[in-house]
Order: structure tokens, then sequence, then C-alpha cells
């Protein structure tokens, strides 16, 4: 039995499983730890992404077009409105068709995603093996990767990805350090069932407390994450069911009438983590494993797809050239290309963050300055489109169409 590869990834979630099937094309030799035993698919529980325009693109060059195609709501438009009762509360309202490229994005539950990921892994047999298990020993030499899994079996590669979130065994042995910031707010995530149908916009209303983000999921459903001070989520979590949406009722208004929930609510504290550096000799971090961000605008897993394709692209030029895909010269360019994309994004939304989640009125009269100016400047809106569709930048070609 094979226990040399050339790339281990630590964590089968989304993010290891899109890097595995990436690199697969590539024709490199996988094996993946998934400490999560396959399973059919679950109820519904809310869960859901917004997958942008070029991860979509990457998901159908993975051979998923049709599941996108299927199992996903396309996004139309985002409208973006300040949520203090003003009667002159500025908004701002983009539309897909104004870049005509298709749906600037498009959301899927978790539940449908990652079990149609895993099965397509098994399509790769001849380059991807995975395990259930997940590594509890890992050494990083000149030479290449050595690990043990929780059986005590030992496997050899060139190089190791961290994909395994925030509590990464491949941080930690690489002696990987990391800025963190606490936000003082938590998210609140789960799914309404509602009256009128949303026609595949998706909203984004800015409160002094955080904002409100209610996404389009198939039929009369949307995906909400809705940001608030701790204190404030803690007496949330508090309410049943009915009172809960009692409260939830005054932010969101009448828009989509009459609401009930679907699934159950989901409570997490917000905080900033990015690794001061992506690489070392043999290992380099991917996804939520070298950075968590605010989720304003819920590209985090966006953002880990773009790193995986970038890994993938990188490793497999490099084995073509002949090189060791495990050298720090050889990873060192997939932290070049991705470390600014991530730090700048980061430092964006905490941004909009801070102008738009407060009450002062010299920042309203700032942001309600701002939207009117993209109101009135095509080319200014044509980035954010393209932001959102996540066309920008530089793109790894499986994730340019």
């Amino acid at each position: 039995m094979r226990n040399q590869y050339d790339i281990i990834v630590s964590g089968g979630g989304l993010v290891g499983s899109i890097l595995a099937l990436a690199a697969a094309r590539e024709k490199l030799n996988i094996l993946v730890f998934d400490s999560v035993k396959p399973s059919r698919i679950p109820p519904f529980n809310g869960r859901a992404y917004a997958l942008s325009l070029s991860s979509c693109r990457l998901l159908a060059a993975l051979e998923l077009k049709e599941f996108i195609e299927t199992h996903s709501q396309d996004i139309h438009s985002i409208h973006i409105s300040d949520g203090l009762s003003r009667a002159s509360s500025p908004s701002l309202r983009f539309e897909s068709s104004e870049i005509d490229v298709g749906p600037m994005a498009r959301m899927v539950e978790d539940r449908h995603l990652r079990s149609v990921v895993k099965r397509e892994i098994q399509n790769h047999a001849n380059f991807i093996r995975v395990i259930n298990t997940r590594i509890t020993e890992l050494e990083l030499n000149a030479f290449g990767v050595k690990v043990k899994d929780t059986n005590g079996r030992s496997y050899r590669a060139s190089m190791v990805a961290g994909c395994d979130g925030r509590d990464s065994i491949v941080a930690r042995k690489a002696a990987i350090r990391f800025s963190q910031y606490n936000y003082a707010q938590s998210a609140i995530a789960c799914a309404v069932e509602h009256e009128r149908d949303h026609h595949g916009c998706a909203r984004q209303i800015f409160l002094p407390s955080g904002p409100l983000a209610i996404l389009p999921l198939q039929g009369r459903v949307s995906s909400l994450v809705w940001t608030v001070g701790q204190d404030e989520a803690s007496r949330l979590e508090k309410m049943n069911h009915h009172e809960f949406l009692k409260q939830l009722r005054i932010p969101m208004g009448s828009i989509l009438g009459d609401l009930s929930l679907v699934g159950d609510r989901f409570f997490f504290p917000l905080t900033q983590r990015i690794a001061k550096i992506l690489v070392t000799e043999r290992a380099a971090l991917v996804g939520e494993s070298a950075h968590i961000i605010h989720p304003l605008a819920g590209q985090s897993l966006n953002l880990g797809f773009r790193d995986a394709a970038s890994l993938a692209q990188i490793l497999g030029s490099a084995a073509r050239r002949g090189e060791d895909i495990g050298l720090k010269t050889v990873l060192e360019r997939y932290q070049r290309w991705r470390r600014f994309d991530v730090n700048l994004f980061a430092f964006a939304t905490d941004s909009f963050d801070w102008l738009y989640s407060n009450s002062n009125p010299i920042l309203y009269t700032l942001r309600k300055g701002g939207m009117d100016a993209v109101k009135r400047l095509p080319a200014l809106r044509g980035v954010f489109i393209r932001e959102a569709a996540g066309l920008n930048g530089q793109l790894p070609k499986i994730m340019m169409g």
C-alpha cells in the first residue's frame, strides 16, 4: 500500500477537498486526512454559502457544474441599506446584468455541497486517497514530511497543506504565529421561510450593532447572518423561537412578509485571526487555517477556494518543471500570491464594519456621500460588482472560466 505522496492534506472539509480535487487535475498524488466519516445528506440546518462567480467556475471545472445548476439559488442583485430609521436612509442596489457574465454569486446549502464534493473525490481514486482519521504527529525536515495518524500508521510526502481550521496541527508544528483581534461581536446564523419571494436578491442591512445579511436560498427561504454585540447575542440565545423572531422582525421589517424559523440557530463569537506567514519549508496554510475574517461580506469560503486553487496551480507547475514542490522557494510563490489579497480583504471588511456599524452622525454623512458617489459612477459600481463576483485581482486559471 502506498505511503509516499506528493501532498498530504490535513483536513477534509470543503477547502481541503477542493485543494485535493484541484491538485489531482495537476496529476499530483494526494493523501487527505478527514476525521469526519461520509454520511447521508443530513436534514436542512440553515448553513449555506454565497459562492462567488469565480468559485462557481472552479466547481464547474472540477466536474460539479450540474450540481451548481441544480442545487443553487442565483443571486441576481445585492441591496445594501443603512438600517437607521431615517426617511433619507441611503441604499445601493447592484445587478448582475451590469457586468453581463451571469449571476455574480450563487447560494448553496452546506449539506449538499459537502456531500457532492466528498463523492467527487471517489472519482479520483488514482490520485486521491482519503483516510477517516487525523494526524497526531507531524515532522517537517529538509527531505520531506512524515506524519502518523491515530492508528499509529506512518505516511510521507513532499509537503503538507494545513486545511484543518483554527486549531491546525500544521500551523502548530510549523511554529506559525498569528495576529488576532476580538470584535466584541457575535454572529447568529439561521434560516427563515418567508411569505414573499426574494427574487434572488441578497440584502445587507447595516445596523449600529452590526450588519444583518439576508441571503436567498431555493424557494421562499433565506439564510441569515446577524451580527450583534456579545451581550445582545447572549440575550437572544436565551429566547425561544417565537421571541427570537419577534426581535428579528425589528431590523428586517416587512421586506419578506411573515417569517418562520427553519432549523436551529447558531451563535458564535467573532474574531479576526490571520497568519503572519502562510508557508514554511514543506508546509502551507490554506483557508481558515490561515485566516479567519469578519463574516460581513460572506467571503470566507471563497477566499479559501482561491487559496486552494492557487496552491494547486503553483504545485502543479513546479512539479512539471521537475522542482521539489515542498521547498520553501516554491511555496513562497503561493504566499506572495495570496497574502496581499487576504490582508487587503480583511482590512476592507473591517473598515466597512467600522464605518457602518455605528450611529455616529459624521460617519453617517460620510457613508451617505459614498453611496451617492457609487450610484453616480458606473465604473465604481463595476468594481464593487466584480468584487462580489470574485473577479478582481489575480485569479488562478481554473477560476477564470
